[in-house]
């Protein structure tokens, strides 16, 4: 009687056969969380910064005047709490970020011990861009009712614009 057994060659392709069937899955498997890892990154951004400008706006509604305004930087006084407190948010390009500061001395002046907040992170441009009533954009922050705030995030090789309009309560309408 002839016993039947697996010989060592048709073993050997059984195990290479799997082990081709597990790299393929395992290929899919890994590009299916660089793509889940890409994504969730991506929207994590994305909410920081819509964080951010929303911040911006609530406190360019209630802006009283703009003291100081160019593409990057703008120093205005907002009502808090019954007080006129002067704030400010500067573009800081060495380290990519838009920073939010606080004169809590009301010297005029924004330097230390006065913090500075970083607002948002990793921003490649940032702009305020003033609108009149005729939708014309004005070089003169006391002729706009419109503020644009502009800003573009760039992470690595991909890179978001967004934009945030605020229509600030003191302004003229």
């Amino acid at each position: 009687m002839k016993r039947k057994a697996v010989t060592l060659i048709e073993l050997v392709v059984v195990i290479t056969t799997i082990g081709f069937l597990t790299l393929g899955v395992s290929a899919y498997l890994i590009q299916a969380m660089d793509v889940w890892n890409f994504l969730s990154f991506r929207s994590d951004v994305v909410n920081e910064a819509r964080r951010g400008l929303m911040r911006m706006g609530r406190d360019m509604r209630k802006l009283s005047v703009i003291e100081i305004s160019n593409d990057d930087d703008c120093t205005f006084l907002i009502d808090i709490g019954g007080t006129e407190t002067r704030v400010r948010y500067r573009y800081d390009a060495g380290n990519s970020e838009v920073l939010y500061e606080v004169d809590a001395d009301d010297d005029g002046t924004f330097s230390a011990p006065e913090p500075s907040y970083v607002l948002l992170d990793g921003v490649s441009a940032f702009d305020f861009d003033y609108i009149d009533r005729n939708n014309v954009s004005t070089s003169t922050p006391a002729d706009a009712y419109l503020i644009v705030i502009a800003v573009t995030l760039q992470n690595m090789n991909e890179t978001m614009q967004l934009s945030y309009q605020v229509f600030p309560r003191s302004f003229k309408y």
